[in-house]
């Protein structure tokens, strides 16, 4: 149901193998709001249109480990900025 972009290659590096989806909100964010009945149909939505870069496995690994230069995070914001709906 999100966006994707599961066929591009990794934004850091370019590679095509085993690519991952890294999204940028999480959906835990809205979760609590669902179950209270605190929501609306366009935070609900935007739960499933929320931002993902695509990454390969090293990249994303590195990324949640906080371990990416500040070229490659710049990089990621750079496709973010570019995201298309």
């Amino acid at each position: 149901m999100t966006e994707s972009n599961i066929l591009k290659n990794c934004c850091i590096c370019g590679s095509g193998n085993k690519v991952e989806m890294h999204h940028i909100r999480k959906v835990g964010e809205v979760r609590p709001k669902v179950r209270t009945g605190n929501t609306t149909y366009a935070m609900i939505e935007g739960a499933f249109k929320r931002k993902q870069v695509p990454l390969c496995q090293y990249h994303h690994i590195e990324l949640h480990r906080g371990n990416l230069n500040p070229a490659d995070l710049k990089r990621i914001s750079q496709f973010n900025s570019n995201f298309k709906k």
